[in-house]
């Protein structure tokens, strides 16, 4: 009987003891009683997506040059990846024309402005800056979300040349990275990558039913770029396509491609065509392209 009463007291002091622990850990140092609250939270770890500009359409009002006529650019980019801290596009004219032969008609980009030689404006994809050679249309907007495509239109006033270049390229900054478009190919004034499009003289040439002629060759210009560090390369000539022949029955082939243009050097492209015999008589209008590499 007295094994069990002491089991019984030894039980109730060790309650005790358990119960006077827990109003301990309820006061502070002075003895006074504190409060606690208790919650959740969630945190959502994501991947950092960076922006993907792409030039996305291009339009040309003429394919041609007429001297002293004027033709429209227009120049849209898109960004296909996360959203941009900033995003360009950009038009190099390296045949360099007055700064007054070279206007924005206009954008809906946050600014856009037309820079004349001798700007300074950052190269090697914002590593250093340079002193440009030639004319530059630029324009940018911040915050350019996925899926937005915006606009630069400009128009040109033909000079007296051969040929007239528009290099393109866009460039954007998000999450940490610097992404642009093109990759690869030609190397401007900037020590960047661009995508040249060309407007070439229109040839004419008469010919007979049923007979061949050679027009006068197409010349081509690979204009200096003026690279800071870089290397421009050389323009290789390797296709010759007739788009829409405007009616005109026979054929128009290149004759001497491949070749290559050396920087600031021209190239002829020399063709040959040739009428059907059963060719109404008049005068035809046709839409070609010539492209290559870079």
């Amino acid at each position: 009987m007295r094994q069990r009463w002491i089991s019984a007291l030894t039980l109730i002091t060790l309650l005790t003891a358990a119960i006077a622990t827990i109003v301990v850990h309820g006061l502070n140092s002075q003895g006074h009683s504190t409060w606690h609250g208790l919650g959740e939270g969630t945190i959502t770890v994501t991947t950092a997506v960076p922006p993907k500009p792409v030039i996305s359409y291009v339009y040309f009002s003429t394919r041609s040059i007429k001297p002293g006529d004027w033709i429209t650019v227009t120049v849209k980019a898109r960004n296909d990846g996360g959203t941009a801290k900033w995003m360009t596009i950009h038009i190099g004219l390296p045949f360099n024309p007055p700064t007054s032969d070279v206007v924005i008609v206009s954008t809906d980009l946050d600014s856009a402005k037309v820079y004349p030689p001798g700007s300074e404006m950052w190269a090697g994809y914002g590593s250093y800056k340079i002193k440009t050679k030639y004319v530059i249309v630029e324009g940018y907007t911040e915050n350019w979300k996925k899926g937005v495509e915006k606009t630069l239109t400009i128009k040109v006033k033909f000079p007296d040349t051969d040929t007239v270049a528009f290099d393109l390229k866009t460039a954007a900054e998000g999450a940490g990275q610097f992404k642009y478009y093109p990759t690869s190919g030609m190397i401007d004034q900037q020590d960047e990558y661009v995508l040249p499009y060309l407007i070439l003289r229109k040839f004419t040439v008469t010919v007979t039913q049923g007979g061949t002629a050679e027009p006068s060759p197409i010349r081509i210009i690979n204009h200096r770029r003026y690279p800071y560090k870089k290397t421009q390369p050389s323009m290789r000539v390797e296709e010759f396509v007739v788009e829409d022949y405007g009616g005109f029955k026979g054929k128009i082939t290149a004759t001497n491609i491949p070749f290559t243009i050396a920087p600031g050097e021209t190239g002829e492209l020399k063709l040959k065509v040739s009428a059907a015999s059963d060719c109404p008589t008049g005068t035809y209008t046709i839409r070609y392209y010539v492209r290559g590499s870079p």
